[in-house]
């Protein structure tokens, strides 16, 4: 199912063996192949693009149409391919993985920045508006906390063992269905 997929009671929806019956109801999705019947732009609006001008707006315009009584499905028959490469994985995976398995200061620096780069799924403004997707303002400390948050995360995980956390990585691996060749590569980055 790759990157882009539904959730249910904050779980992704990542394995087709997930699937028990074609159709499911989800919570919301994400991605690039979200059919939309053009009645629900009619009924809601469009997108919001300030709150979310890169990340987050499929996720917060999904809520917003459930929050209208429009249903969110998710199908096992609507598939798609794509060339798995590393730096896909890489860019999805939670960002104290990005940190253990960088090897360069370069690298490690790079996963701070995500924090803040408008192309990164771990936008602290993107993640921070979608938590508070209902409200209309959101106040500036609630982003610095966050993202003090996950600064302490990132950091404080190179506490934790390093055999702990490979394990961790691995069982990450797994449950995101990452091909064993792919999940080698990810590990073996310069």
């Amino acid at each position: 199912m790759g990157g882009f997929r539904g959730v249910i009671a904050s779980q992704l929806i990542n394995d087709i063996a997930q699937f028990e019956q074609p159709i499911l109801d989800v919570d919301t999705l994400n991605g690039n192949i979200a059919v939309l019947p053009s009645r629900i732009v009619a009924d809601i609006g469009m997108p919001d693009v300030k709150r979310f001008r890169h990340y987050g707006g499929d996720f917060e315009y999904i809520c917003r149409a459930k929050a209208n009584g429009y249903r969110a499905q998710l199908s096992s028959h609507l598939r798609a391919t794509t060339d798995y490469q590393s730096a896909d994985v890489i860019r999805y995976m939670p960002l104290w993985i990005q940190w253990a398995t960088s090897s360069k200061i370069s690298a490690k620096w790079q996963v701070i920045q995500s924090l803040w780069s408008l192309r990164s799924p771990h936008n602290v403004q993107h993640m921070v508006n979608s938590i508070y997707r209902t409200q209309p303002a959101v106040p500036k400390w609630k982003y610095a906390t966050f993202y003090c948050r996950k600064l302490i995360k990132i950091l404080g995980s190179e506490l934790i063992p390093w055999k702990i956390r490979q394990r961790h990585i691995q069982a990450y691996f797994q449950r995101q269905n990452i091909p064993p060749a792919i999940a080698q590569s990810v590990l073996n980055q310069p």
